[in-house]
């Protein structure tokens, strides 16, 4: 198993908690040098604040311990492929790299959502 896989994985076991806190199950690891700076699972629905995303969290909480320079040399690691606004962050902070596991037409599958007609059903995003 090379590095990415072995981080990717580490995503999968931080969203996995935080699924278990009846949040959506996404996980994130920032890393510098093959060190894990930073790793977080979402948090949106267990606060409602829909912006806590697992890679916004991961990067905040990376910010504190790395100066912008260090910052550029990081990749990060997300389950699931960042939405527009996590991808947006990642462009400002200059991460030079993103490595995911499930790209963002699969991520709605694997939680169910409840439509307006009250039928509960899987999210097709594609």
């Amino acid at each position: 198993m090379n590095k990415d896989e072995q981080y990717i994985r580490k995503c999968i076991e931080l969203a996995e908690i935080g699924g278990k806190t009846a949040d959506f199950p996404f996980g994130s690891v920032v890393v510098l040098d093959d060190k894990i700076i930073s790793e977080k699972y979402n948090e949106a629905l267990q606060n409602n604040e829909v912006y806590r995303h697992a890679e916004l969290l991961a990067l905040l909480d990376a910010q504190k311990k790395l100066s912008k320079d260090e910052l550029s040399r990081c990749t990060i690691y997300s389950s699931v492929e960042p939405c527009p606004m996590c991808a947006f962050a990642i462009q400002e902070l200059n991460i030079r790299r993103v490595v995911f596991g499930l790209p963002i037409a699969d991520n709605g599958r694997i939680y169910k959502v409840e439509n307006t007609s009250g039928r509960t059903d899987k999210r097709d995003l594609s």
